[in-house]
């Protein structure tokens, strides 16, 4: 059975072991860790829309 990533179905590139104990490739590995930077970004929108 050939290995795809489980979010895209993509087979025949480089997949990694995510956080959730499945194979992800490299765009989609992505989404399961937050880029520090948009994470505190977000969390600025956020409260400017609150105020």
């Amino acid at each position: 059975m050939e290995e795809k990533c489980v979010n895209c179905g993509i087979s025949n590139v480089p997949l990694h072991l995510g956080m959730d104990g499945k194979l992800h490739c490299d765009n989609c590995g992505g989404l399961l860790i937050p880029d520090k930077q948009n994470v505190i970004k977000n969390q600025e929108e956020q409260e400017h829309e609150k105020n």
